[in-house]
């Protein structure tokens, strides 16, 4: 039986936090360069960048 297409692309993608983290850090990178973010995408980067502060990803061995 042949899988959908679309099955077979939700399947190919990165895992959704995999794509977010990469936004976020494109997002973040763009304010360090100086773009001015709008509003509601400032506060929401902050909350994440608090999250990644207060709650690091344990170190690799």
């Amino acid at each position: 039986m042949t899988m959908s297409v679309k099955k077979q692309r939700r399947l190919a993608y990165p895992p959704n936090g995999e794509q977010l983290d990469a936004i976020w850090k494109f997002i973040n990178q763009q304010r360090l360069n100086g773009v001015d973010l709008p509003a509601d995408t400032d506060r929401v980067l902050n909350k994440v960048l608090a999250v990644k502060r207060d709650i690091p990803k344990p170190k690799k061995e």
